[in-house]
C-alpha cells in the first residue's frame, strides 16, 4: 500500500469520533497481544491518543493511558522491580501500526508529535519486540528490571520539561 494522504490527530478519547475510536480498537486487536476486552474497557481511560490516518484510515496509533493500579503494580512486581502506585502513573501503550505499513518510520513520526505533549509525566511502558524497544529509547525510555513472561520487558521514562 502507498500513502495517498497522512494526516495526524492527538487528542483526547472524548474529543474522537466513535468511528475513529472504533477503527483504533480494531488496529490494536489486529496486533494480537491485548485482549479486546480491556481495549475497549481501556480506550477510554487514557488520556491522550493519537493516531496517523491515510485517506482518513487509521494506520498507526499510540495511548497514555491510566492503567488501573493492580495492573501496574503486577507489571512492576513481574520485573522485579519496586514502585509506588503514583511513581509511574501513565502507561505509553497501543502503540501499533497496519501490517501494511510497518517498518515506514510512521510510529517514530507519530511519536516525535506525541511525546512532548507527555512529556511532563512519569511513564511506563511495556513491550515484547526489540524494535519497540530501540523507538522508545529514542524518547527516554529506558529498560529497567527482568525480562518477565518469557518475552515481556519493562520500561520507564522520566518526566522531562517540554
Amino acid at each position: 500500500m502507498k500513502y495517498s494522504q497522512l494526516k495526524t490527530i492527538i487528542d483526547t478519547p472524548a474529543n474522537l469520533s466513535k468511528q475513529y475510536k472504533s477503527e483504533v480498537i480494531d488496529l490494536i486487536c489486529l496486533g494480537g497481544q491485548v485482549n479486546r476486552h480491556f481495549v475497549v474497557t481501556g480506550i477510554d481511560r487514557a488520556t491522550l491518543i493519537g493516531i496517523v490516518l491515510n485517506n482518513e484510515k487509521i494506520i498507526c496509533s499510540v495511548s497514555l493511558k491510566v492503567p488501573v493500579e493492580s495492573y501496574l503494580k503486577g507489571v512492576f512486581k513481574k520485573a522485579g522491580v519496586s514502585v509506588s502506585a503514583n511513581e509511574y502513573p501513565f502507561e505509553l501503550g497501543y502503540i501499533i501500526t497496519h501490517p501494511d505499513f510497518e517498518r515506514r518510520g510512521l510510529c517514530q513520526t507519530l511519536l516525535n508529535e506525541f511525546m512532548p505533549r507527555v512529556a511532563g509525566n512519569a511513564i511506563f511502558a511495556t513491550s515484547r519486540k526489540p524494535s519497540m524497544i530501540h523507538i522508545l529509547g529514542k524518547h527516554g525510555f529506558n529498560k529497567i528490571g527482568n525480562t518477565y513472561d518469557t518475552d515481556l520487558n519493562l520500561l520507564i521514562r522520566k518526566p522531562t520539561n517540554p
